[in-house]
């Protein structure tokens, strides 16, 4: 019955365009970890000092404007030192870029008797590796108070210095006056000068809310006021004394809320809050008496959740996937828009996205996908949702066949999932073949080869025909699919004369996804490559110098074929399996099921050892073994996608990260992208590979769907059956 009411609840929950936890706009509203707010740097010199945990600023969660915290700023100011204090601009997939007619507003509270407007300190916005010309704020306080939150307003157009162009980095107080103080600041954001201040005054609608072991579900009743910028949640244990828990963006129509203790009943009300953050009348109050959800419970309640992320999160004129916004574009995925349909269609199968919404949301990004430029087929990583313009994220025009593998397995797969009579599926088929026959695969094959697959083609064919696909990853997925075309395919040995290569020149750069990328460094990679093989062009024997994978080491007591992970973590491992079952993927030298199991066991014993922060054997999955500011991220995608290759490695890490760590990891979305325990930090945002991944992998596990659907489609089950052996369950 439990679950039964959680996927009727979560299907309520309607589709919106702009996916985040806040707005790009806003700089800091809150922490996700309570007692330091990681995404922050100090630095002192002199006699001066500045509070802080590890070079980050505390917060406090008993004074704060906006809940549940605010940064606490405290500091001593000496002559001949000095010390200031950045709050970094966090986001992964947004960049902020202020406009002469924003404004800054930031909320102050002055907690100590004898600070004077002397000695509040003076504010920079960081941009690259510079700073704006300094701003004193007391010149942006109207009426100067101690204990008691100020506004404080400061237009963009006062601030020498500021490059339009570049994105945010930071907002940075430095010292200013003498002697000690102690502020507290919170919500920093950049607003337009003039937005909508009509009055709030009907109560707000609180419509549902549903609990599930200690989160409680809340969905309510947006109208459609332009002055609505959150909504605030109340909660309280008696019914009478309510405390502010939370305050979400009106692009979210539902919230989880984290109760520390089950078995006792709360209650639940909320408000409008509007620029000005004074808020409407309350809705009515809620009751909810929470209890303990089973293993299986949970299972579901989280696979929702990730299911859920592209529920919402998509283009409604393309029905593609949007993962980030970017000012005057409507910036759509190619590649993720695969994961979404993929992790759409599992919400279809287990009845918690209709099956109507899944047609005709792929009906649009079929006519979209048949309208917008493409290469031999090949489509380009990134489109703009309104005016169908390729979007090219480097410094070169190209159009990526890693990209389109991923969107056409999960439209083959829709294909053979929407096999009804009505109308619309028909159409969605048939558009589907046709994309799918309209792909060239004898010209994507590398020149002065039989078999091998380039990743890239574009306008400038001279510097993108060399960057050959192979290795174990997704260019497995490209060679089955290029073989299973009847109209345009090419021979089914690409997949094992590829399979144990790799290219060594030009290994692993790819753009398919801009989360977590710094775009400006996109760029200049791609400067350097470009360069390198334009230099190469010269001798391309040593261009296409492959590199043998097979390695057979034994890493932490365990065989692993192609031995250690260095540049990539497990999850790029697992993403060919999303859709291949690697029960089935047995060749004359490999079992894939037996390789995944290995290298689990492998990365799971690495991880453990390595200690970064956890203590708990069942908590794993580390970003990366190279990367400096990724070394101590435990991405859960990690983990949790490991059900489907060893179920009890992946239940237990998902119970375990959810026990410990749901209350700042899990939300209405699934678990963030990251954990990072040594530095008490947690990412503030979502990547769709692995939301999809969780979501995918959960099923697979459970019920092998998209495995089945992948094997069943024709193409696909003739060339499996020309390239694996075995070709049976176990």
């Amino acid at each position: 019955m439990m679950l039964t009411r959680l996927l009727i609840l979560l299907s309520f929950i309607v589709a919106v365009q702009a996916k985040a936890d806040t707005y790009p706009e806003v700089v800091f509203d809150n922490s996700l970890i309570s007692g330091v707010y990681a995404k922050s740097e100090t630095h002192s010199e002199g006699g001066s000092w500045v509070e802080n945990i590890d070079r980050h600023l505390p917060v406090s969660d008993s004074i704060f404007f906006t809940p549940g915290n605010a940064l606490s700023l405290r500091y001593q100011n000496a002559n001949g030192g000095n010390w200031e204090a950045a709050v970094k601009y966090s986001r992964q997939k947004f960049s902020y870029r202020i406009t002469s007619k924003d404004v800054l507003v930031l909320k102050l509270y002055v907690n100590s008797a004898k600070t004077t407007t002397k000695q509040l300190p003076l504010l920079s916005i960081r941009q690259k590796n510079r700073d704006s010309e300094k701003v004193n704020l007391t010149n942006f306080i109207e009426d100067f108070n101690v204990d008691t939150w100020m506004d404080v307003r400061i237009p963009i157009s006062e601030l020498n210095g500021i490059d339009y162009d570049s994105a945010i980095k930071a907002v940075v107080f430095h010292q200013q006056g003498e002697g000690s103080h102690h502020l507290y600041i919170d919500q920093i954001e950049f607003l337009p000068t003039n937005y909508s201040k009509a009055k709030l005054t009907s109560p707000a609608v609180l419509s549902k809310v549903y609990p599930f072991d200690k989160h409680i579900q809340l969905q309510w009743q947006l109208p459609l006021t332009p002055s609505i910028r959150y909504v605030k949640i109340y909660r309280s244990e008696d019914n009478k004394n309510f405390e502010a828990v939370g305050i979400r963006p009106i692009s979210m129509q539902g919230s989880l809320d984290y109760i520390p203790v089950l078995d006792k009943t709360y209650y639940y009300k909320i408000a409008w809050v509007d620029y000005d953050y004074k808020e409407s009348p309350f809705s009515a109050v809620q009751q909810v008496k929470p209890t303990k959800l089973a293993d299986d419970q949970i299972f579901d309640f989280i696979q929702r959740a990730h299911v859920n992320y592209f529920i919402d999160n998509f283009d409604i004129n393309s029905g593609m996937h949007t993962p980030f916004k970017q000012e005057g574009k409507t910036v759509v995925s190619t590649n993720e828009t695969g994961l979404a349909l993929l992790s759409l269609l599992i919400g279809v199968d287990r009845e918690y996205f209709s099956r109507r919404n899944f047609t005709l949301r792929t009906k649009r990004i079929v006519d979209f996908l048949g309208s917008v430029p493409d290469r031999h087929g090949i489509f380009a990583s990134y489109y703009d949702g309104r005016k169908k313009d390729a979007i090219h994220l480097d410094s070169r025009p190209n159009y990526s066949l890693t990209a389109t593998t991923t969107i056409f397995q999960a439209l083959l797969i829709a294909r053979q999932y929407l096999d009804g009579d009505d109308a619309d599926e028909k159409y969605v088929r048939e558009k589907i073949t046709k994309l799918w026959e309209n792909i060239n695969w004898p010209a994507l094959v590398m020149a002065d080869t039989e078999d091998v697959l380039v990743s890239d083609v574009g306008v400038l064919q001279e510097l993108t025909n060399i960057k050959p696909l192979g290795g174990l990853n997704q260019s497995m997925n490209s060679y089955i699919l290029a073989a299973a075309s009847a109209k345009n395919g090419i021979s089914a040995s690409g997949f094992l004369n590829n399979l144990t290569l790799e290219y060594e020149e030009f290994d692993s750069f790819s753009i398919d996804s801009i989360e977590g990328l710094d775009t400006g460094k996109v760029v200049t990679d791609q400067r350097k490559l470009n360069k390198t093989l334009a230099n190469d062009m010269q001798d391309l024997d040593n261009t296409l110098r492959r590199q043998n994978m097979v390695k057979d080491t034994v890493l932490y007591g365990v065989n692993v074929p192609f031995g250690e992970l260095t540049n990539r973590n497990l999850l790029s491992m697992y993403m060919p399996f999303l859709t291949i079952d690697p029960r089935l993927a047995n060749t004359e030298s490999y079992r894939f099921a037996e390789i995944l199991k290995n290298y689990t066991d492998y990365v799971k014993r690495r991880d453990n050892e390595s200690g970064r922060g956890t203590r708990n054997v069942d908590i794993w999955g580390y970003d990366s073994e190279t990367d400096e500011r990724a070394a101590f991220h435990i991405n859960p995608a990690i983990s949790i996608s490991s059900v489907s290759v060893d179920y009890e490695k992946g239940l237990q890490a998902l119970l375990a990260l959810y026990h410990n760590y749901g209350d700042i990891l899990l939300t209405e979305y699934g678990f963030r992208s990251w954990l990072d325990l040594k530095n008490s930090d947690v990412s503030d945002e979502y990547l769709s590979v692995n939301q999809a991944s969780v979501a995918i992998m959960i099923e697979n596990a459970r019920t092998g769907l998209i495995w089945k659907l992948y094997r069943e489609i024709p193409e696909i089950k003739a060339v499996q059956e020309k390239i694996f052996v075995e070709n049976t369950l176990n």
